[in-house]
């Protein structure tokens, strides 16, 4: 559901995505309203994103969920959702 479906490697990966964030969104910004330790390593990130569109003004206020893995104290992968419950149904704590 969210406009950006592409797949991001590593720590380019990271940095890329950043990139086209910055290049849709002006004044972008992600303030995280909870984190939940779903277990097994896995963590679930609840943000509001707010902004403007680049090019047409539009506000951009939104919530979205994160769900990290996390290894050895780093983010090994993480995959966005519209919602906080896909985010924990992913993550195996449905509410």
């Amino acid at each position: 559901e969210l406009p950006d479906r592409a797949t991001y490697h590593g720590r380019e990966g990271v940095r890329e995505r950043a990139r086209h964030f910055e290049e849709v969104w002006g004044d972008f910004a992600m303030e995280p309203v909870e984190f939940i330790d779903a277990g097994d390593g896995v963590v679930v990130a609840v943000v509001v994103l707010s902004g403007r569109g680049k090019g047409s003004g539009a506000p951009l206020d939104a919530p979205a969920a994160f769900v990290y893995e996390v290894r050895s104290g780093k983010i090994v992968r993480d995959r966005p959702f519209t919602s906080r419950s896909q985010a924990l149904e992913t993550a195996g704590r449905a509410e």
